[in-house]
């Protein structure tokens, strides 16, 4: 099944970070079994018609916005994973990376 991640987490079993906003699959027991430590952590989600799942794929996190504000509250593994996303150097400490992340969200707004 799918499922929308609503509250950032670690995979205990693959160590994968999963950021909120990200769709990722998981089995139903696997769900529960996450549901079980904290509720709300996943949003389970209905299949999708094809046509639909195109227009969703336009929504990753590339395309998302943040504001700096919201990149500090992140810890540095979610802003590397972030910044790998996007596509710049994750490299040094965590507000290096912010302002790296900042400087492409100013640019890409012009």
């Amino acid at each position: 099944m799918e499922a929308k991640v609503k509250i950032s987490f670690r995979n205990k079993y693959t160590h994968n970070l999963h950021l909120a906003g990200e769709i990722i699959e998981v089995s139903k027991e696997r769900y529960e079994e996450i549901e079980k430590v904290r509720e709300g952590i996943l949003e389970p989600l209905e299949p999708v018609p094809e046509e639909t799942q195109e227009e969703n794929q336009e929504e990753t996190p590339e395309a998302k916005s943040y504001t700096k504000s919201e990149l500090k509250k992140m810890n540095v593994e979610e802003l590397k994973k972030l910044a790998e996303e996007k596509g710049v150097s994750a490299e040094g400490k965590k507000d290096e990376i912010i302002e790296r992340l900042v400087e492409l969200e100013e640019n890409d707004a012009q």
